[in-house]
């Protein structure tokens, strides 16, 4: 591993402040920062099923036709985090191990952690159905009532079906991210963990390599996004394009329709725009300096690497737990107090659902800095590290 100096430290300013333990070996910042981004903006997709009536979900069997601007870029921003938490969830595996097997651990402990990790998470996944606070259940409620064709009336697809390939209910099950789908993500993350290990804090190597990443995704996008077929899950849901409208692609209509892409199950678009996004987004936050000649631009960043994203990131699991919770009971008290919630999209004032949402991500910023020192009091193996 490089050694860190002025040339490829990452910003690690106030980097332990949540843990109070210096003599650990310090975490690539800079992921914990991208971790907490991508929670930002999942709540914000949770915070506006909760809160507003606005539900559509782009998936194999119905698409929604986006128009209005702050609805439609309220959506699809989000679409950053589902690929991204895949992605990091690989990446974070290839670090966890190194780090793991660093200070001892033999790979049958590694592996018992796996285990009892994929146990808890099935745990809580189990929890969330229960109790019905996934939102997820809303969209396939709306999905179930999509008219079918014949042909798919006919045809019993079984279980299989929904674990690996395409969302939906069968009987018991309810499957929203089938496995074949997102094991992708992972996969991939995994293997660019592997490759970018030793470099793990060499902030101009990472800054480069997501760069170029991020620019071959985008222009495989395009190629795949303007023909408008391979690549492109049932086009046809859209309305037809004008006359004239190149290859005939609904996509081609407008911005939105342009990045509107299926992510239930992710199609080649999906998969190229948003990661090469989110490793856009990445290179973006290697390229920012540790400081500058200009103290306002030292402040953002003093508060971007070391604010609530920060905070966000290093208790991931417990802020997903937790926000859930918040926006739920943000919107039975507002059914409470106004009734239930049957106007167009954004029937809240767009103010009062932004403020709300802020409001929410205000109130988890504290509660993640004090979990985020609890757990790093706990040992190597502790379960309250999962969180």
């Amino acid at each position: 591993m490089v050694q860190p100096n002025e040339r490829t430290i990452l910003i690690q300013r106030n980097a332990t402040s949540y843990t109070g333990d210096n003599t650990k070996p310090r975490r690539v910042v800079v992921l914990d920062v991208f971790r907490g981004l991508l929670m930002v903006l999942q709540s914000l997709d949770h915070a506006r099923s909760f809160l507003t009536a606005l539900t559509e979900h782009e998936t194999w069997y119905s698409q929604p036709v986006y128009k209005d601007l702050v609805p439609s870029i309220s959506r699809l921003v989000t679409h950053l985090a589902a690929p991204g938490f895949a992605f990091m969830m690989g990446f974070g595996i290839i670090l966890f191990s190194e780090s793991r097997l660093r200070i001892g651990w033999e790979i049958n402990k590694l592996l018992k952690h796996y285990i009892i990790r994929g146990l808890t998470l099935l745990i809580l996944n189990a929890y969330f159905m229960i109790f019905g606070i996934i939102y997820v259940i809303d969209s396939i409620g709306n999905v179930s009532q999509t008219p079918k064709s014949i042909e798919y009336e006919t045809v019993d697809f079984g279980l299989w079906r929904f674990i690996w390939l395409l969302p939906g209910e069968y009987k018991w099950l309810f499957s929203m991210y089938p496995p074949l789908n997102w094991l992708s993500f992972t996969i991939f993350g995994i293997l660019y963990g592997y490759i970018t290990l030793k470099q793990a804090h060499n902030k101009r190597y990472n800054r480069n390599l997501n760069l170029k990443i991020g620019i071959f995704l985008l222009t495989l996008f395009l190629a795949i996004r303007i023909p408008g077929k391979f690549g492109n899950i049932n086009p046809e849901l859209l309305p037809s394009p004008p006359p004239g409208t190149l290859f005939n692609n609904p996509y081609l209509t407008s911005i939105l329709q342009f990045v509107n892409a299926i992510k239930y199950p992710p199609d080649l678009s999906f998969i190229t725009l948003y990661m090469g996004l989110n490793h856009l987004i990445l290179a973006f936050f290697y390229s920012i300096p540790s400081s500058t000649p200009y103290s306002i631009l030292n402040y953002f960043i003093d508060f971007l690497f070391s604010g609530p994203l920060l905070a966000f990131g290093q208790s991931a699991l417990f802020f997903y737990m937790v926000h859930f919770h918040l926006y739920l009971i943000m919107g039975l008290i507002l059914t409470f107090l106004f009734g239930s919630n049957q106007e167009p999209p954004y029937s809240i004032d767009s103010w009062q659902f932004w403020s709300m949402w802020i409001f929410g991500l205000a109130l988890l910023w504290p509660m993640c800095i004090k979990y985020a020192k609890f757990k790093s009091r706990k040992e190597p193996d502790s379960l309250w590290r999962f969180f």
